[in-house]
């Protein structure tokens, strides 16, 4: 298949220069069945596959209009037969993939359906929603199984949170189910956190005290030994991403923001990402991706409802999400 020409297309390249440490994975849309995919566009174009997706109270299929033309429909995992076509056939397809074994899958809009998302032809606020996530923390927990199985890792791209996490703050609870929930059922399995846009949300209300919660449920996820993946924003343009950076003294620089707030959570298997956008041109190597930080002496210290601070053996951080303001001191 094309897909796995182009993955096989691409480690062989990372081989031939010498990159060993950069993971490869592919993209599947979770909640719609993107026909841009061959198990997902043979289940939508047959009509003895009409109840896998989610309908209306008028019995119509919810729709995703999509840019390039199509209008998919969104899955109803509650329905065992949706659910096992998901796990044996388009989640199958990905575990025969031999090419993938030892990397990684990106799954998108995992739980944006009951986490305040309102796209589509359909009003989610019409629906169960503690019933529809229920069932989809169901198939994570067959998927990911059948994943592990082969040696691949899902990433999981949510919205949701731990309920601890908004301790201390004002910020809601922003799913029908917490992520205990989904953290319960993939006990024992090896997958990854994705914040798509840290330390806020795209579907849930923003501000500080989410940013806090976000901050903390990534402190609780690394002490619950689940990996994470912080994506953040930052521009490659005009070749600012590369500079000189001395010690001792103060990091500096246009992400400071985002590596403090990496520094303050990261826990072992903790990665940041910094991009524009989602295309190769977006993504760059900033200079604060090669500075010794040293290594934690211990945990974030939290010392306001807003404000963190955190000892390296090379470094100290504190971190403010009111302000969106933070401060890496660097050591000897």
């Amino acid at each position: 298949m094309m897909q796995v020409a182009a993955a096989t297309h691409l480690l062989d390249y990372l081989s031939s220069v010498g990159n060993n440490i950069t993971t490869v994975f592919e993209y599947r849309q979770i909640q719609v069945a993107l026909q841009l995919f061959a198990q997902n566009a043979r289940a939508v174009v047959d009509p003895s596959k009409e109840g896998f997706w989610l309908h209306d109270s008028e019995g119509k299929v919810c729709l995703a209009a999509q840019p390039w033309g199509t209008s998919d429909p969104f899955w109803n995992m509650s329905v065992p037969e949706a659910a096992d076509y998901w796990v044996d056939s388009v989640v199958g397809e990905l575990a025969k993939e031999t090419v993938l074994a030892g990397q990684a899958v990106f799954f998108d809009e995992v739980d944006q359906g009951e986490c305040g998302y309102r796209g589509g032809s359909c009003d989610f606020a019409a629906f169960n929603a503690s019933e529809l996530q229920a069932a989809k923390f169901a198939v994570y927990k067959r998927q990911t199984a059948a994943m592990n199985g082969a040696g691949i890792i899902p990433i999981f791209s949510l919205d949701n949170r731990l309920l601890a996490s908004g301790n201390g703050t004002s910020a809601q609870a922003p799913c029908a189910l917490p992520e205990d929930a989904m953290a319960a059922a993939l006990a024992g399995m090896a997958w990854v956190r994705f914040y798509e846009n840290w330390p806020q949300s795209f579907w849930v209300p923003g501000g500080p005290d989410l940013a806090a919660a976000m901050v903390s449920n990534a402190i609780l996820e690394a002490e619950a030994g689940i990996p994470n993946a912080l994506h953040s924003s930052a521009s490659c343009s005009g070749g600012g991403n590369i500079r000189n950076i001395t010690r001792p003294g103060p990091l500096g620089g246009p992400v400071e923001y985002a590596m403090s707030s990496y520094l303050i959570v990261a826990g072992p298997g903790t990665v940041l990402s910094l991009s524009s956008g989602w295309m190769d041109a977006d993504f760059c190597w900033f200079s604060e991706f090669d500075v010794d930080f040293g290594t934690p002496s211990g945990p974030a210290v939290r010392t306001g409802t807003y404000t963190w601070t955190r000892a390296f053996s090379r470094a100290t951080v504190q971190l403010d999400v009111q302000s969106s303001k933070g401060s890496v001191m660097l050591l000897e």
